[in-house]
């Protein structure tokens, strides 16, 4: 369950199934007590804030969506908490990882393979 916390912040490239996701919007995550928020936007910039165990991370940086994956580069984490949630957010923050995404609906998916599974959902299609 601890990695499932804290996989929000650690992905940096999805497996897609679909070559033609539309991630531009904003889209939220929760799991473990961990609430994760996340903003696509049309110029291939994004940010994450993921608040849990009195940790509050931002992260920002690119994305592009291609051949059915979406790759993101942070350029930017900001981890605010002390701790050892706190310290694990702050090692993971910039790392790449790569987890599997599998569309539900337009405004649903299903991260990684893990049970149980972390299900994002598209609160807005505004970032």
């Amino acid at each position: 369950m601890k990695t499932l916390r804290f996989l929000p912040l650690a992905l940096l490239a999805f497996g897609c199934h679909s070559a033609s996701v539309n991630m531009v919007g904003t889209w939220t995550s929760g799991l473990g007590g961990a609430l994760t928020t996340y903003h696509f936007r049309p110029d291939g910039t994004f940010t994450v804030e993921n608040l849990y165990a009195g940790t509050h991370a931002l992260i920002e940086g690119k994305y592009v969506v291609e051949g059915g994956k979406l790759a993101l580069t942070p350029s930017k984490a900001d981890v605010q908490g002390e701790g050892p949630e706190a310290d694990h957010i702050r090692s993971v923050a910039m790392q790449q990882s790569r987890v599997t995404i599998k569309e539900i609906s337009p405004n649903d998916f299903q991260l990684g393979l893990e049970s149980p599974p972390l299900m994002v959902h598209r609160m807005s299609p505004n970032p």
